[in-house]
């Protein structure tokens, strides 16, 4: 009885007659966050939509006990009120996780979750549009803990739900080696080919798999079906710690030369170490480039993970870059990033929402010619380590 009183008395204390586009939402791209919160959007039947959440604690020394999720609907980002709901649902907790599912009616625009620290009387939201063009049929679990990352530990046992009944499915494979994003002054956008090649397909009949090699996986429920789930799989995965897998990210910051001599140095540590002194300058510039810079790498896995590494994604290229912006609005189809601060001045980018079957949130850069001095001040400050 205490509990629910709190409850009622926090969700009075935490109402906020502010739209969701006005909220500044860094926090979701934050280190220093003491928790993760993921939700999802899963078409479940003509009527209804499945909503799957998960919060993780990263601190600790914190406790699950600390933390309420209560649940609002939107009629858009731009609306002041909320409508509270209470949804019945299925949810297991431990210490450290959150994992929750329930169904809601095809009524609404926005489902939006307010996450709270009832020590430290903070709210936090998150929210998604209700959009079932740009939404996966069923999602994933592992180890009993919901997969909103779309990434997985290569041999790791997989479990597939779906809302509807399916006798079987198809498990698409591409060993695709995706590029990395494109600079933000580029004059045009590279794109991915809506049809890539499929290296092999497995027919399973049952609920469970194991992701077999690194890569990229699509399951269906058939093979005309527009929806489906994917996910990644890696056996070094968000953090970098084979030399091969160190390369790549060096993309945004080194010249073709540079680049090209690292590729060679693949395999040869003392190379490569010999090549990141030479674009630092000295031995301990580059030992806070490597700290820095590949924090930022497995930052931008963590956070911006899709059909391709988090690194390679639009708003990886940028995180790795400028770091955490200053301030981040979200709309119902595109996030503003904003800086302001000593190593990244004055500027915002702009990322839109391009969907597919492979990842209904991929978001791209809207790149423009004028950012091209910024980035090149940026990245001679990366070089020399002063980031």
């Amino acid at each position: 009885m205490m509990r629910v009183l709190l409850f009622l008395l926090l969700c009075g204390y935490y109402m906020q007659a502010q739209p969701l586009q006005n909220i500044n939402y860094n926090y979701l791209y934050d280190p220093e966050m003491g928790f993760s919160f993921s939700l999802d959007v899963i078409n479940s039947s003509e009527d209804s939509v499945s909503i799957v959440y998960q919060l993780n604690l990263i601190d600790t020394t914190d406790t699950i006990n600390n933390y309420l999720i209560t649940w609002e609907t939107y009629s858009s980002v731009s609306a002041k009120e909320a409508q509270a709901i209470y949804p019945v649902h299925q949810y297991v907790t431990d210490v450290y996780h959150i994992n929750g599912v329930f169904r809601l009616p095809k009524s609404s625009n926005i489902i939006a979750a307010k996450v709270i620290n009832t020590n430290l009387k903070i709210a936090w939201f998150y929210f998604k549009p209700l959009d079932l063009t740009k939404h996966q049929d069923g999602f994933l679990t592992s180890s009993a803990k919901v997969i909103l990352d779309k990434v997985t530990p290569t041999g790791e046992l997989v479990s597939i739900t779906r809302p509807s009944n399916v006798d079987k499915s198809l498990i698409y494979f591409y060993d695709e080696n995706f590029p990395a994003a494109i600079p933000p002054f580029a004059e045009e956008q590279m794109s991915v080919s809506a049809v890539l090649q499929i290296d092999s397909t497995i027919v399973l009949r049952g609920n469970s798999f194991t992701p077999f090699a690194n890569g990229l996986y699509l399951i269906q429920a058939d093979s005309l079906s527009k929806l489906g789930i994917s996910i990644m799989a890696s056996d070094d995965y968000p953090k970098f710690r084979k030399l091969e897998n160190l390369v790549g990210p060096l993309t945004y910051i080194t010249t073709k030369n540079e680049y090209d001599r690292l590729k060679n140095s693949i395999g040869d540590k003392k190379a490569f170490d010999r090549i990141i002194i030479g674009i630092t300058g000295n031995t301990e510039r580059a030992k806070v480039f490597m700290r820095n810079y590949y924090k930022r790498v497995e930052l931008a896995n963590r956070y911006f993970s899709s059909y391709k590494e988090g690194w390679k994604t639009d708003r990886g290229m940028i995180y790795i870059t400028f770091g955490l912006p200053n301030a981040v609005y979200k709309f119902y189809d595109r996030e503003v990033w904003e800086y302001n601060n000593a190593i990244a001045p004055k500027i915002s980018f702009t990322f839109v929402q391009s969907s597919s079957v492979f990842d209904p949130d991929n978001f791209v850069l809207v790149r423009k010619k004028s950012y091209l001095d910024t980035w090149l001040q940026v990245v001679d400050l990366i070089r020399s380590a002063r980031f």
